[in-house]
């Protein structure tokens, strides 16, 4: 009888070992399908009592051309789900992700696709359709970070946001055109320059026609620590300063409108001692920077606040949310940083949002 129990014990033990493995190579196999897209796994342990399968190791690399432009490497992530929806073919469930580290690189001009790096990150979110459809009641992440080089401007530089928080609800890829659930995602942060970025953003379902909220600031960033980004895409830096950045955006059916509104405190474009080893146009295309930011500054707070409206359609009839959202957010913090002063749509004006969350 013992033996029998013992023989019993060591078949459940060899069937879940097996289960898990199957699992495992099936997840592998499916993140290897995509196009330019390489993953593993190291470990899968599943939880019993608690529901859930735990990720451990989990490595992702998407390249375009011969370049890598997405490193993701993940300690661990827990998925708890439900089983009565998994065996009707559908994840139901939680997901946690405990610290990732997210790294994107610049291409070389000749290995180019003609897509951005960062579209490797959305590219991710749409893969996710290629595994199963899911509903997830909640996705947090914590103490991620999400760095971006770029090796090939002069001079090279680097941003980076750490300390990342992440909670998302109602998250599906499951079409549901009636569904009245309203997915909410918020994102904090600390970016290059010790400031505090923030995101919300509100939408009907991740199925619908392109519809959505998006809210977005940026808190009190020392310039300084830009200075290799400034010198790279505008070709100008700064002596001292601190930037702030509200933006919000309301996408109905495809059409945006919103505004900007960057607020510049203690700005110093042009120092004299620094100029002296810079070429002569690039010493007067600061000069003019100066000046123009001074003519915008207000003299008893030595500040510059600007307000930038922008509205429009995208180009692309068939964008998703995730590449919407993603060129919202690089208008909103390209203005900012590099705004264009002469605009006749923009005027100064202190913002009322500042450190709202």
């Amino acid at each position: 009888m013992i033996r029998r129990l013992r023989g019993g014990t060591n078949l459940l033990v060899l069937a879940r070992k097996t289960a898990l493995s199957l699992v495992k190579k099936h997840l592998i196999r499916k993140l290897n399908e995509s196009p330019g897209l390489k993953g593993d796994i190291g470990q899968l342990e599943f939880q019993v009592i608690r529901n859930a399968v735990v990720l451990r190791d989990v490595y992702i690399c998407k390249k375009s051309g011969r370049s890598k432009v997405l490193e993701a490497s993940i300690p661990e992530i827990t998925f708890q789900f439900r089983w009565r929806e998994l065996w009707q073919g559908t994840l139901v469930g939680r997901i946690h992700v405990q610290a990732p580290r997210i790294e994107l690189a610049a291409e070389r001009e000749n290995d180019r696709d003609g897509k951005a790096p960062a579209d490797a990150v959305l590219a991710l979110c749409r893969e996710s359709r290629r595994f199963m459809p899911f509903r997830l009641l909640s996705i947090d992440v914590s103490d991620g970070l999400i760095e971006y080089r770029n090796q090939f401007t002069s001079p090279p530089f680097q941003l980076a946001v750490e300390k990342v928080s992440f909670h998302a609800a109602n998250l599906t890829n499951i079409p549901a055109p009636d569904s009245s659930d309203e997915v909410e995602i918020a994102l904090e942060g600390q970016t290059t320059g010790h400031g505090k970025l923030w995101l919300r953003l509100t939408l009907p379902s991740l199925s619908d026609a392109l519809t959505f909220h998006l809210r977005v600031g940026l808190s009190h960033v020392n310039l300084v620590d830009l200075n290799d980004f400034l010198r790279a895409c505008a070709k100008f830096d700064l002596e001292r300063g601190v930037c702030s950045v509200y933006a919000e955006f309301q996408v109905e059916r495809g059409k945006y409108e919103g505004y900007i509104q960057p607020r510049f405190q203690d700005l110093d474009v042009f120092a004299w001692q620094k100029e002296q080893g810079k070429g002569f146009f690039q010493i007067c295309r600061q000069a003019v920077l100066a000046m123009l930011a001074s003519l915008f500054k207000s003299n008893s707070r030595d500040e510059l606040a600007l307000n930038i409206p922008i509205s429009g359609t995208f180009a692309d009839p068939g964008v998703d949310v995730w590449s919407a959202v993603g060129s919202l957010l690089k208008n909103a913090f390209v203005r900012s940083l590099l705004p264009g002063f002469g605009n006749d749509r923009s005027r100064t004006r202190t913002s009322p949002w500042w450190g709202k969350g």
